[in-house]
């Protein structure tokens, strides 16, 4: 294998490793395994589903199930944040300024509904209580919830409006870096 381009790991034990060679590697009853995915990996997430997500340095977002891969029908754009909320539908930021949310078989393009339209979307985090935060560079900080997007910003007291990554705890509590 070459160098290691993202990692990720599943809820019950499996892992994934994406490298430059265009490939992820996975655990298989205790055996790894390769899959030429026709791209070099910037971002893997496994959904609930047993998907796995694959956003590709070609500006592509591939999908894998059950051995088979796909491309997912969003625009072509490099992607800068990837995740799944807590209803299962899939969130995809671009570097377009363009965020979308993967329901089923629906493609929702949420980006006018956004507050600030225009600003950069550098992650994106799922709470348990059903919200997804968003980090915004140099927009803040934005939290959608039962379908409604509420902008947090240096003027609410916010100490930066460039949010780059967000972790939530164990404690509920939400944690920011620049």
């Amino acid at each position: 294998a070459k160098n290691a381009t993202c990692v990720a790991a599943g809820k019950n034990g499996e892992f994934w490793v994406g490298t430059t060679d265009e490939k992820i590697y996975y655990r298989s009853n205790g055996n790894f395994i390769s899959k030429n995915i026709g791209t070099r990996p910037i971002a893997l997430l496994p959904d609930s589903k047993g998907n796995l997500w694959v956003a590709g340095f070609n500006h592509t977002l591939r999908i894998l199930h059950d051995g088979n891969l796909s491309d997912s029908k969003i625009p072509k754009a490099p992607i800068t944040a990837l995740t799944q909320d807590t209803h299962g539908s899939i969130w995809v930021a671009t570097m377009r300024r363009q965020i979308f949310c993967i329901d089923g078989d629906n493609i929702i393009n949420e980006t006018t509904n956004l507050p600030s339209p225009g600003k950069s979307v550098c992650c994106i985090s799922p709470t348990p209580d059903g919200s997804l935060w968003i980090g915004r560079g140099g927009g803040g900080l934005v939290r959608f919830k039962s379908g409604h997007f509420d902008q947090i910003t240096t003027d609410d007291g916010l100490p930066d409006d460039y949010i780059g990554q967000i972790v939530a705890d164990n404690d509920g509590w939400l944690w920011f870096a620049a």
